[in-house]
């Protein structure tokens, strides 16, 4: 909006379920048989299911759409042409316009940064926090090394002997000669076809072996690995230089060889510049996700945004107690205390407060708890309620920009686990702080909860270790910094 208010060239690039009808579901098949749009499937699924398993990094295989809409043109059920245009279906075909025109500015979101044009030599400007992890489980990633190891014709391929050889560090016997096989072997790549017909095909597959393959030791038990690679395009546009399409993979693992996380960050390093935009920046996460050298400038000091905040949006915050009441399980939620704040607010301000921001275990309780104190909590098409947010789903979020008054419960609370799997990815060293009370799930003999040491987690949440302050500024970048985003989706409108 503001882009075309000021008369400059841009363009918006839409996802595939923005762009393309049959992507979004538009020509499924329709159970109860109101819908007049050609029905497209393929081996009896509904084509925007098989886009989804084609196309999705986390619940797919992660191809890229062009080459999925071709398959599915020329293998539908139907034996159409696809009804949104083939190839000139608006998601493709916005890319043409995209390489013809001159466009200055181009507005998209994060995940289009993996897109290679659209980083090189360019300005690249991240509104809010990037998070280029990838939620894939452990048993996802072992049937999709599993299937990419035997793809390869690998000297081993299941996962326990892919570990243990890995690991291997042994010299001049058979198990080193194994090794090095195996260490030809992840260097392969399999054949186009092999992504489409193998059921556990995945495209970051062998990036994720070679990874593993080379992981090492690092703090808390992890073992992280991190590797340079070009997502196979599959296409015929696609161009061979090397590092145009290259993105890094990363990939912790803890002590029992369970994925703890996987990262692909875009390759950062061919853009003009990075410039990340977010209120509070915790620089740790940023350095995962952008490029390790990207540093901070302080545009406003706190006081002064403070005073910023006050004045200029007029967001006044005032904090009730001074407990940090974590509600990521619902354990902690005070469900009287609650029910007096609510009360209180709602005859303060009578219909002027009717909306709130919590965590997503207790969303529906606080919701009861309004609905009891006279406030009409409405509900979507889902039934979840639309008076109330959650936390992890306000950043951009204008819902409650008009609100004069508005109530934000509690906090989350990741635990220590991701915390120190970031600190193990970033080659950092710290620990949760321990008591002297052994561990009541191993008696003191050490185990996954008190993280081999025996002793349980000492009272607060503070870090010992040379960068205690990172794993503090990590803590802090989910737990105080999504109040601050929950308090901020106040105000927006300066009038």
């Amino acid at each position: 909006e503001t882009a075309r208010k000021e008369g400059g060239e841009y363009i918006v690039l839409q996802s595939r379920h923005e762009a393309c009808p049959v992507a979004a579901g538009d020509h499924d098949p329709d159970p109860e048989g109101s819908n007049d749009n050609q029905v497209i499937t393929i081996d009896g699924e509904p084509a925007s299911e098989w886009l989804d398993s084609m196309c999705d990094t986390e619940g797919g295989k992660g191809l890229p759409f062009s080459v999925a809409h071709r398959h599915l043109e020329e293998h539908n059920d139907q034996n159409v042409d696809l009804p949104c245009g083939g190839d000139e279906c608006p998601a493709i075909t916005q890319w043409d316009r995209y390489r013809e025109g001159d466009h200055p500015t181009v507005f998209a979101t994060h995940n289009f940064a993996h897109v290679p044009g659209l980083r090189t030599d360019t300005n690249v400007v991240l509104d809010e926090e990037p998070d280029f992890s990838v939620d894939l489980t452990t048993d996802r990633v072992r049937r999709a090394v599993g299937a990419f190891l035997r793809a390869v014709d690998a000297p081993v391929t299941t996962w326990e002997s892919f570990i243990q050889t890995a690991r291997s560090d042994t010299y001049g016997d058979d198990a080193a000669a194994v090794r090095d096989a195996l260490a030809d072997a992840v260097d392969r790549t399999p054949g186009r076809e092999w992504y489409f017909e193998n059921a556990d095909a995945h495209t970051l597959a062998p990036a994720l072996a070679r990874a593993i393959f080379n992981a090492e030791t690092r703090s808390n038990g992890r073992r992280v690995g991190k590797t340079p690679y070009q997502p196979p395009r599959l296409d015929a546009e696609a161009r061979e230089t090397d590092g145009w399409n290259q993105v890094w993979v990363s990939v912790v693992l803890d002590e029992n060889n369970d994925v703890r996380n996987v990262r692909t960050t875009p390759d950062l390093s061919i853009a003009r510049s990075v410039v990340g935009l977010d209120a509070h920046p915790a620089l740790p996460i940023w350095r995962a996700n952008t490029v390790p050298w990207i540093e901070s400038k302080a545009v406003l000091e706190p006081e002064a945004r403070r005073l910023w905040r006050r004045y200029e949006r007029g967001l006044r915050v005032v904090q009730v107690g001074d407990a940090t009441r974590p509600l990521a399980s619902g354990e902690y939620y005070d469900t009287q205390g609650t029910e007096a704040v609510v009360d209180h607010l709602r005859e303060t301000y009578g219909d002027e407060f009717s909306t709130a921001i919590t965590a997503k275990s207790v969303e529906e309780r606080l919701a009861k708890t309004m609905d009891r104190a006279g406030i009409n909590v409405e509900r979507d098409e889902t039934g979840d309620p639309e008076n109330v947010m959650h936390y992890g789903d306000v950043k951009s979020r204008n819902d409650f920009a008009g609100e004069s008054v508005g109530f934000v419960n509690g906090c989350i609370d990741p635990g220590d686990g991701p915390v120190v799997d970031l600190l193990a990815e970033l080659d950092l060293d710290a620990e949760p702080e321990r008591s002297e009370t052994e561990c009541e799930h191993c008696g003191g003999d050490g185990c996954h909860e008190c993280n081999g040491t025996g002793f349980k987690r000492a009272h607060g949440r503070e870090f010992v270790g040379d960068d205690a302050d990172t794993a503090a500024a990590i803590l802090a970048s989910v737990r105080e910094n999504q109040v601050a985003q929950a308090a901020g989706r106040y105000a927006r409108n300066p009038e």
